[in-house]
């Protein structure tokens, strides 16, 4: 998807407006920034759940210890997959299912 968009900007620039059209292109494109809006979301419930322990606590020690004992198994559970070299991400399929 990156490199059919980068191609278009090319032609773009040159003075031919162009835009791929079709199935694939529509179903794809909503895994094109999943990596960047999943981490967004990640960090705005850690940190909501931080703000609101540390309100509800009265302790800042106490919120952060809950919130890294949240973030904990994800990060096992990554580096596993990671050292297994197993695809993790729902994005890395289809990058490397489309025709290069």
């Amino acid at each position: 998807m990156q490199a059919v968009r980068t191609i278009c900007k090319s032609f773009v620039a040159r003075g031919l407006p162009n835009y791929p059209h079709g199935i694939i292109f529509t179903f794809w494109e909503q895994y094109v920034s999943l990596r960047f809006y999943l981490a967004m979301a990640l960090v705005a419930a850690l940190a909501a759940i931080f703000v609101i322990l540390a309100l509800t606590l009265l302790n800042v020690v106490a919120a952060f210890l809950v919130v890294l004992r949240l973030i904990c198994p994800w990060l096992f559970v990554n580096r596993f997959f990671w050292e297994m070299v197993v695809p993790f991400w729902p994005v890395n399929n289809p990058t490397e299912a489309t025709p290069s």
